[in-house]
């Protein structure tokens, strides 16, 4: 395995945990693991969608939904927002892609982001 992000992920060593389905949809199960907060009190933490099912599966994968989810109080998540919004970064593709995703996973497929 070359994708030094996904290596950096799998060696996070935090407890990675199950989010609700509310993150990312009712038929795609979503773990995070909590990197930590940065200097402007942005919460960062790496994120695995996965489709379990034998059919495509729409995904919508938002930032401040993410941002909220992986620890950030509120008031720390708005003021991190207006300084500048979290980026998702597509750890398999090695890109960034702002702070919303809309895509479709593919049946028994996943995505793995850093925001």
């Amino acid at each position: 395995l070359t994708y030094v992000e996904i290596i950096a992920m799998n060696k996070c060593p935090n407890q990675a945990k199950q989010l609700s389905p509310s993150v990312s949809g009712s038929n795609i199960v979503c773990w995070y693991n909590f990197i930590g907060f940065d200097k402007a009190g942005c919460a960062h933490a790496y994120y695995a969608l996965f489709n379990l099912t034998d059919e495509e599966q729409p995904l919508t994968f938002n930032a401040r939904l993410a941002v909220e989810t992986a620890g950030a109080e509120k008031a720390a998540a708005d003021s991190a927002f207006e300084a500048q919004a979290p980026v998702i970064r597509d750890l398999w593709a090695r890109k960034d892609l702002g702070s919303s995703v809309k895509t479709v996973l593919a049946p028994h497929s996943c995505c793995a982001f850093r925001v």
